[in-house]
């Protein structure tokens, strides 16, 4: 989704109004305003202006004849808000979206390549803690279907630069691919 790049762990207290400081690092990507919306295992998900166009073309794009699609869309779209910066570079997240992310004072905000989630910092520790054991399984995964998309005729960028990634992860702690 362009040229943003969303990496690391940040942890931010959301106050009573539903304002939340977004880490300096990530605000340089953002622009004005990003778009909030539903994310997935309970979070929410943070898009550029850009990104989130990009996004929502691939949204537009699934098959409407199937259900699950048509549910998902409706789901994503329903719950998305723009969120200007104010001045000390917070967005001001809703009361449905705080709700649907059970935001309420301990967040944490970490970047995931071309856009961020907002995790609950109890929920986001818990989720950490039960898939972390599973890191190389996971890696496994995402490089076989890394693989697949480039027999097929070409992986996608998001897919290039996942595996870039998985390999220098792989370098820096000595793993042999």
């Amino acid at each position: 989704m362009g040229d943003e790049m969303f990496f690391g762990e940040f942890r931010h207290s959301i106050d009573v109004k539903g304002r939340l400081s977004i880490p300096s690092v990530f605000r340089g990507y953002c622009g004005k305003a990003v778009y909030v919306t539903k994310g997935h295992e309970g979070c929410l998900a943070l898009y550029t202006e850009e990104g989130w166009d990009e996004y929502y073309k691939k949204l537009q794009a699934l098959p409407r004849s199937k259900k699950t699609n048509r549910v998902f869309v409706r789901m994503v779209t329903s719950k998305v808000k723009k969120c200007e910066f104010d001045k000390l570079g917070r967005i001001n997240i809703p009361t449905s979206l705080r709700t649907e992310g059970n935001l309420d004072k301990d967040c944490v905000v970490i970047g995931v390549g071309d856009y961020v989630e907002i995790w609950d910092e109890k929920t986001w520790d818990q989720f950490y803690e039960d898939n972390k054991d599973d890191f190389d399984y996971f890696a496994g995964t995402a490089d076989s279907v890394i693989e697949l998309e480039e027999s097929l005729g070409g992986a996608s960028e998001n897919a290039k630069k996942l595996k870039q990634g998985l390999r220098g992860f792989d370098k820096l702690n000595n793993i042999k691919t």
